[in-house]
């Protein structure tokens, strides 16, 4: 797994702020049920999870949603 997961999946600063992005901006639908938006929210968080070094700490989180807000704050 190890191998395939150096392959296909980069565990790379530069992208973190994207499944940040996609997590944060879910919203339900009109139509939409809360188990549905959970289960969108708990795929999102996943992929969160997946582009995170194993040793991520919570001192790292605090460090990359920091970097969020601060690209957030920047106009397109």
């Amino acid at each position: 797994m190890v191998e395939t997961e150096s392959i296909h999946l980069q565990k790379h600063p530069a992208l973190g702020s994207m499944p940040y992005d996609a997590l944060f901006s879910i919203r339900k639908q009109d139509d939409e049920s809360l188990t549905s938006v959970m289960t969108r929210v708990d795929q999102a968080m996943q992929q969160v999870k997946d582009l995170h070094p194993l040793t991520f700490q919570l001192d790292d989180l605090d460090g990359e949603l920091a970097s969020i807000s601060l690209i957030q704050s920047t106009p397109r």
